[in-house]
């Protein structure tokens, strides 16, 4: 079968598969298209947001922002001011890193092993190695485009929280949600599970996790917590503490309470290779530590397919 290249797919995020070649891996890049938009804690339901000049106090905005818009009673509303445009620029080149950097590096795929109808053929497979000694492997990554309108992608407004000191910005509960956030985002935030284990975790890393693809299970077909379907059956209400791990393990995902990019959290890309290669088993998640470390022996059909031992 044809690997595809590119896929574009409008309801998501773009991506691109890179097949192995002159000793690099092959490697499958998702490109998410996020609109940061300013918050204007003057006029709130503004769509473009609003900006005050770097240098002129006297054009800045103050208000509110509400993080939960069902919730009346004040618990979730916070005083924010409007950004400069130096501020929101700087913030913008951080997010981008900042998220970047949450998901990338951990990711591997390892190619199907079988031939058989709906695994890969060997001349897809051998398209995977890089070298003799490496096993075939696929390289996963996330790129952040930052666009000023995004019709199919992201849009997340930002606000800025109005504070009189760091310890009274620090105070504030770490309330956001992948449509709106705040300029706390982009700091390392700890999270405690209900085991009394701490995770830490830069909270625009695990919003932006949401815009990863669609569930059918998810009221907003957004990609959701780890345990969301697992809440769910218990009849559990939605964002639970329970959804963002059961055990310990489950909870330092990304998707959950922490920053280790899981088999859970590499499932948009485990979907994205099925649909560029058309091989819908037998692949597999390996975390790039583990790969690293050579704890991922070359496969057999590999040895074969290169004639013998590596």
């Amino acid at each position: 079968m044809t690997i595809r290249r590119l896929i574009a797919d409008r309801k998501t995020f773009n991506s691109t598969l890179d097949l192995a070649r002159d000793g690099l891996a092959a490697r499958l890049r998702l490109s998410l298209d996020i609109a940061l938009i300013p918050y204007d804690p003057a006029n709130p339901s503004s769509a473009n947001g609003y900006l005050a000049p770097s240098a002129g106090e006297r054009f800045r905005r103050v208000g509110s922002v509400n993080f939960d818009e069902t919730d009346k009673s004040g618990d979730n509303t916070f005083p924010a001011q409007s950004w400069t445009t130096d501020g929101f620029a700087t913030f913008c080149r951080n997010f981008k890193q900042t998220v970047e950097r949450g998901w990338n590096n951990q990711i591997i795929l390892l190619p199907p092993e079988g031939d058989g109808d709906g695994e890969m053929t060997d001349a897809d497979f051998r398209q995977f190695i890089a070298g003799r000694t490496l096993p075939a492997h696929l390289v996963c990554s996330l790129e952040v485009n930052l666009v000023r309108w995004a019709a199919n992608g992201a849009r997340v407004r930002v606000a800025k929280l109005l504070a009189v000191s760091d310890q009274n910005y620090k105070a504030f509960p770490p309330i956001v949600h992948h449509g709106l956030i705040d300029d706390r985002s982009l700091r390392s935030m700890t999270n405690q599970h209900k085991s009394g284990v701490q995770f830490t975790q830069a909270p625009a890393v695990h919003e932006v996790g949401h815009w990863l693809g669609h569930s059918p299970l998810s009221p907003d077909g957004v990609f959701q917590h780890v345990d969301f379907a697992a809440a769910k059956a218990l009849g559990l209400p939605r964002n639970s503490e329970e959804e963002y791990g059961l055990t310990v393990r489950r909870a330092r995902s990304i998707m959950g309470m922490g920053l280790v990019a899981t088999e859970y959290d590499a499932a948009p890309w485990m979907t994205r290779a099925r649909r560029h290669t058309g091989a819908l088993y037998g692949w597999r998640y390996v975390h790039r530590i583990q790969f690293d470390s050579g704890s991922v022996p070359v496969s057999a059909r590999q040895k074969r397919l290169l004639g013998g031992q590596p």
